[in-house]
């Protein structure tokens, strides 16, 4: 059973905060407008958007990254309306917002098409969601494509946050269009194992799929070495370094 309250997701944000920032650096003059950070983990977006005198509620499933984020406002003196929920049931009122942001957060929604569905539910007239996912090209991405195939195959087709025409269609379905816009980020660590030890350790994501293979380490010890090769492609350790391209899709109502 996974849940991001499970493990540490601290690093991890961390290492994605430059993109939270981008985003809500993207958004313009937010003071007095509504924002919703969907998915908010440790509260990057939320805090970033509050800053800026948004008026921000920060939604997320675990309850343990909402206190987190709460916290983090509280240190700041910022005001952050954080609260437990889920993409497929967003609490809040029909058009009650100005801007959904999402960053690599609904893309681990159980229901991509509910999840669309919801934040355009959400946002106003004349708002705008913006969501980052990861594209499936480089190390990382050809590591986590390696441990998502170790859970064999999932019911049902798996959704393609990655393809630029399945997001067009995606939101096309609920009334949206929408722009997207490529980018990257760079990651950096002492080795690739250790990297990928953190991850293991650490991760909500990957702490699930190791315990899924409890019982099993000859197996495990297959996953963990193909992971290591692909992290390993292209890049040369002390220091580890590599890029992920991720992309920026900006929806709005059609």
């Amino acid at each position: 059973m996974m849940s991001w309250s499970d493990g540490e997701y601290e690093p991890t944000a961390a290492a994605l905060l430059p993109v939270s920032l981008a985003v809500v650096a993207s958004l313009g003059e937010l003071a007095g407008r509504r924002v919703l950070d969907l998915g908010c983990g440790t509260g990057n977006a939320a805090i970033a958007a509050a800053r800026r005198a948004a008026d921000v509620v920060a939604i997320d499933p675990a309850e343990r990254l909402v206190g987190v984020a709460r916290a983090r406002a509280a240190a700041e003196g910022l005001r952050l309306d954080a609260r437990v929920g889920e993409a497929s049931a967003i609490p809040l009122e029909d058009r009650s917002v100005d801007v959904v942001v999402s960053v690599f957060a609904v893309i681990f929604a159980p229901d991509a098409d509910v999840a669309a569905r919801e934040m355009l539910r959400v946002v106003k007239d004349d708002g705008r969601v913006v969501l980052t996912t990861w594209t499936d090209e480089g190390p990382i991405a050809a590591a986590g494509s390696i441990l998502r195939a170790s859970l064999g195959p999932r019911p049902g087709p798996a959704p393609r946050w990655g393809d630029r025409a399945w997001l067009e269609e995606l939101f096309a379905r609920h009334g949206g269009r929408v722009e997207i816009a490529e980018r990257s980020l760079p990651f950096e660590a002492p080795t690739a194992k250790g990297w990928l030890d953190q991850q293991v350790a650490l991760h909500p994501v990957w702490r699930a799929v190791r315990r899924a293979h409890e019982g099993r380490d000859v197996a495990w010890a297959r996953v963990y070495d193909a992971m290591l090769a692909a992290l390993r492609e292209g890049s040369t350790d002390d220091p580890w370094r590599v890029t992920s391209r991720y992309l920026v899709v900006n929806a709005r109502r059609a």
